[in-house]
């Protein structure tokens, strides 16, 4: 069958590592001979098992998961299955588990938030700073250097995505932790950074659409403002309200939490409160995952209020039973207690009072 669409000779042959003998040894000998070749095939490509939590997928085990009941099922993204599929080797096991997921998770969440604070640092007019490289942008321009290099080098090395990952991402830190020094970042420096990461990523499949730099903000562009401004019409609003009604400063607050995590989600907006009296940053995100985001807080924080009421019950109604053990008919007072037993030996039948001095 091979042979039909292919020829007597082929590139690359792909498959799962245990074929290797004796299916494509079989495989190798009777094309080998049919064509009188001496080569049927340049390479092959042995990959991994998939592992669901331990133990291999298979259907004999009921643990079979496909890509689309993974997405659509288990909640899982499409940039989530490239990411955990780049953080293994491609000829070795990968473990299907929460774990592994949530591996994947957190490092997209790393790259948004990494995009995110680019986003910011680029605002404004960047040909008005000094473009000169200090101390820490010759720092951070030798480490972008070191690591286009490490990842070129994992890439020519039977493809290993996993070290070529582990490259970007520690880059990624790195130029997080540059953009808390003090001075001013050079915006030039890191938008060349930037554009790499995201040309690098798109290669892997783990960004789409033609923005320079990052994930796509699913965002439209005719008509932006108007729900934005609707939103901080409707904040204004309530702000005024509660004010001229006298309520206490608590519930200013809670108007400012539902702009933050009810009216600006919606519209691709993410806004991040700073510690220590620094201005909130905002920044440009694709609406579902922001939602997916306050869906899941309020999930955590319901079970988290969940667990707290039954925390309350388990401790009433350990009181309760012991309560309980104390607990007695008046009429069984007297009659219940040892001592008063082998003090007055008779008690009356109805009250419970001592018969017998």
């Amino acid at each position: 069958m091979a042979s039909d669409f292919m020829g007597s000779n082929m590139d690359i042959h792909a498959g799962g590592w245990d074929l290797k003998f004796p299916h494509h040894d079989n495989e190798c000998a009777q094309s080998e001979a049919y064509h009188n070749c001496g080569q049927w095939v340049n390479y092959f490509f042995h990959c991994g098992h998939l592992h669901i939590k331990g133990l291999k997928m298979s259907k004999s085990l009921k643990n079979f998961i496909t890509i689309e009941q993974a997405l659509d099922d288990l909640g899982v993204s499409a940039r989530q299955m490239r990411l955990l599929f780049l953080c293994t080797d491609w000829n070795r096991a990968m473990n299907f588990s929460d774990q592994s997921l949530g591996e994947a998770k957190e490092t997209e969440r790393v790259l948004r938030s990494f995009f995110g604070s680019i986003e910011v640092a680029l605002r404004g007019d960047n040909m008005a700073c000094l473009q000169h490289l200090n101390e820490h942008d010759r720092a951070l321009n030798a480490k972008w250097v070191e690591v286009e290099q490490a990842v070129h080098e994992a890439l020519c090395s039977n493809f290993n995505t996993v070290v070529a990952m582990q490259q970007i991402m520690e880059l990624v830190s790195y130029t997080n932790q540059y953009l808390l020094n003090k001075e001013r970042p050079l915006p030039t420096l890191l938008r060349k950074l930037a554009v790499y990461i995201t040309k690098m990523l798109k290669v892997f499949g783990v960004v789409q659409g033609a923005d320079d730099i990052g994930f796509d903000k699913g965002t439209t562009e005719g008509g932006a403002a108007e729900p934005v401004v609707d939103a901080l019409v409707q904040f204004r609003d309530e702000v005024r309200w509660a004010v001229r009604d006298k309520k206490p400063p608590q519930e200013l607050l809670q108007h400012c939490d539902a702009l933050r995590d009810q009216l600006l989600p919606p519209l691709g907006i993410r806004l991040e409160d700073k510690p220590s009296g620094e201005p909130t940053v905002w920044k440009k995100d694709d609406p579902e995952i922001l939602m997916k985001e306050v869906q899941e807080r309020n999930s955590a924080a319901e079970a988290d209020r969940l667990r707290k009421l039954q925390n309350q019950y388990d401790t009433k109604n350990k009181e309760y039973s012991k309560f309980l053990k104390f607990q007695a008919p008046p009429a069984d007072f007297f009659r219940g207690d040892a001592a008063m037993a082998a003090k007055y030996g008779q008690f009356d039948t109805v009250t419970g009072l001592p018969a017998v001095d």
